[in-house]
């Protein structure tokens, strides 16, 4: 009984979270003017400019994709074997 009660009311945060992650910025904002907690997580939701990823910052220009071009592998041919019977 308690373990399915507790499972619900994560699964029921959990859909909060989501809603709230994904929800839009005027909407958020609109809803973090009616209570002061929601006013500090009212972010955006993609991208809140936290320079985690270094996508944002300024002077990047087109280093990330650069960089992801240097990362990858060297294309090797795709050979084909058939089976004979």
């Amino acid at each position: 009984m308690v373990q399915g009660l507790l499972a619900g009311l994560i699964v029921i945060w959990a859909l909060l979270y989501l809603a709230w992650r994904f929800m839009p910025q005027a909407l958020r904002t609109r809803l973090g003017r009616l209570h002061p907690a929601l006013r500090a997580h009212a972010l955006p939701g993609a991208c809140a400019a936290c320079s985690s990823c270094g996508s944002c910052t300024k002077g990047s220009g087109a280093r990330p994709l650069q960089a992801a071009e240097a990362a990858k592998p060297p294309q090797r041919p795709v050979i084909w074997l058939s089976q004979r019977e």
